[in-house]
């Protein structure tokens, strides 16, 4: 029989003492607290996307209502043609989700546009433009029902934005909602980070 040291025996206890302890937790950590992290990883990132969801629809909602308002006050006439401009001016910056209001002929073309204050002076210039030809614009003719236009690189705001355009008694009203807004309002209202 082969006499091993009291040293080594101890050792190898000691060992195996401490080593399987964490062995055990390992595996019960990798078998039953791993599915649990993940199934709660999951559960919160189901529960953020229907918060996002629920925000997002709000947000496109209240400014689609407000593009609607503003061409049922156009098409009524209950704007004087000299107050119309002023009229869509305070509409536009009484609220932070729009971009630009722009009003067309049945033809397609500008007849009447809200622009940010920085941009005010192009107002003239795109007055008479021909819009016919853009998706939103080019449904809402055809079907006489409001549409939505794809998201896009605004223009006027510079950052993505998308277009709801619906019918009036002369033509289309057609605003322009500010993405980059949805991602500050109603995304992220608790950072100052936003959608970058």
């Amino acid at each position: 029989m082969k006499i091993r040291s009291l040293r080594n025996l101890l050792a190898i206890r000691s060992a195996w003492i401490a080593l399987v302890p964490f062995l055990l937790s390992a595996i019960l950590g990798w078998f039953w607290l791993r599915p649990q992290m993940v199934a709660d990883t999951e559960e919160h990132q189901r529960q953020l996307a229907k918060v996002i969801a629920s925000r997002t629809e709000a947000y496109l909602v209240a400014s689609s209502e407000a593009i609607a308002r503003t061409a049922s006050v156009f098409s009524k006439r209950l704007v004087s043609p000299d107050n119309a401009q002023e009229y869509l001016d305070t509409v536009l910056e009484s609220s932070m989700n729009l971009t630009s209001i722009t009003f067309t002929d049945v033809k397609g073309r500008i007849t009447a546009i809200a622009l940010p204050k920085g941009k005010a002076s192009l107002r003239q210039e795109m007055i008479g433009i021909d819009l016919s030809l853009t998706s939103a614009v080019r449904t809402v003719r055809s079907s006489g029902k409001p549409a939505w236009s794809d998201a896009y690189l605004s223009p006027v705001g510079g950052g993505l934005a998308v277009a709801y355009a619906t019918p009036t008694a002369d033509g289309v009203a057609l605003g322009e909602i500010s993405l980059t807004q949805l991602c500050v309002q109603a995304v992220f209202p608790f950072t100052k980070r936003g959608c970058h």
